[in-house]
This record gives C-alpha cells, sequence and structure tokens, in this order.
C-alpha cells in the first residue's frame, strides 16, 4: 500500500485518486483554485518536502519540464501523462480511458507503472516523457484549433477534408520544429496517424 497526495482534485486527480483508493492505497486529494495561477506555489511547496520519495508530474509541458524536474529534483520527479478524459458535471467527475493512448509514464519509473496498474490504468513506458509531452502538446494545440473551427464537433471536423489537412500539416509543422531542436520521437499512437 503506498500512501499518495493528488495535488489538484479535477477530473484527472479525482479519477486517478478514487482509483488508487479503490486498488486499496490511502489516497489524499488537495483541490486548489485556479490551478495554473497556483502551479509554482506547489511546486516550491514540494521541493522542501525532503520526506516525499517520488513526485509524479501529470500535465503537458510543452515548453520541456526541466525547470519543474530541477526544481523538485530529478532523481524523484517522474513525469506522466494520464490516458483518461473527462468533464466535471454537476460535482460528477465522469471519465472514460482513452483505448488509443494509455497512461504514459517514464520508462525509468516501473514503481509508478506498478502503481497505476494496480488502479486498473493500462500504462505505457516511455523512454523520453519530455519529448513526448512536447510531441503530445503540439498534437493537442492542433488539434483543438481544428475543432473549434469546426464548431467542436468531431463528426463535422472528419467530414472537412480542408480542415483535417490542415490540422494534420499543422501538427507535421510542429513536429518539424522538435526535430530541428532534435526533440525526441512522436507518441507512437499519433505517429501512425499522421505521417
Amino acid at each position: 500500500m503506498a500512501n499518495i497526495v493528488v495535488f489538484g482534485s479535477g477530473v484527472q486527480g479525482t479519477l486517478f485518486g478514487v482509483r488508487l483508493q479503490a486498488a486499496g492505497h490511502h489516497v489524499t486529494l488537495i483541490a486548489r483554485g485556479n490551478r495554473a495561477e497556483q502551479l509554482c506555489e506547489a511546486v516550491s511547496a514540494l521541493a522542501g518536502a525532503s520526506g516525499v520519495a517520488r513526485i509524479v508530474i501529470m500535465v503537458n509541458h510543452a515548453g520541456g519540464s526541466q525547470d519543474i524536474c530541477n526544481a523538485l529534483g530529478a532523481e524523484r520527479t517522474v513525469l506522466a501523462f494520464p490516458g483518461a478524459a473527462g468533464s466535471l458535471d454537476s460535482g460528477v467527475v465522469r471519465a472514460v480511458d482513452v483505448s488509443e493512448q494509455p497512461t504514459a509514464v517514464e520508462a525509468d519509473a516501473p514503481d509508478v507503472t506498478t502503481l497505476f496498474r494496480s488502479a486498473g490504468f493500462r500504462v505505457s513506458a516511455v523512454a523520453d516523457m519530455d519529448a513526448w509531452l512536447r510531441r503530445h502538446a503540439v498534437f493537442v494545440t492542433a488539434i483543438a484549433g481544428a475543432l473549434w473551427l469546426a464548431d467542436t464537433n468531431p463528426r463535422q471536423l472528419s467530414a472537412d477534408d480542408r480542415l483535417l489537412r490542415d490540422f494534420i500539416l499543422a501538427v507535421r509543422e510542429g513536429w518539424n520544429a522538435l526535430d530541428r531542436h532534435r526533440i525526441g520521437a512522436a507518441p507512437l499512437a499519433l505517429r501512425a496517424i499522421l505521417h
């Protein structure tokens, strides 16, 4: 049994907390308003918490994760990304596992992989999680823009050849820029779609 603290009890934090609790782990959820504004405060608090052996960061870092890893200590920081999505509906979290993308975890953190698997999550070990997060951020930004142009209707997007082409070109352009800076390989599920 692990003792786990989840900072941020939004959709992802609640989903992971509930499943880890159901798997027999002791979970504490900490809710915070204005997550983006308070991220620096949370990182500062965690940096001083020397008794915390592992800190799993589960968000995209389009600009890279080096500052967070440096602040928290690279040896105890694990980069990951959830393989689930959802929404908050009248105080109830509604979530689904994303079949095309398991939860991604740094390959050198088998303890975290085991922990998530114990809670029923599908997990993929990723050799360069920082690069994975950067490339994923490019993809998410491009798909969000394409969906916005399609009135947030996925079927409308899928029927619009011009929008689909522009979306794919946007992802390729972003990934080519990362290639020029020698920033790792694209997530496997996305490479198959876009190349």
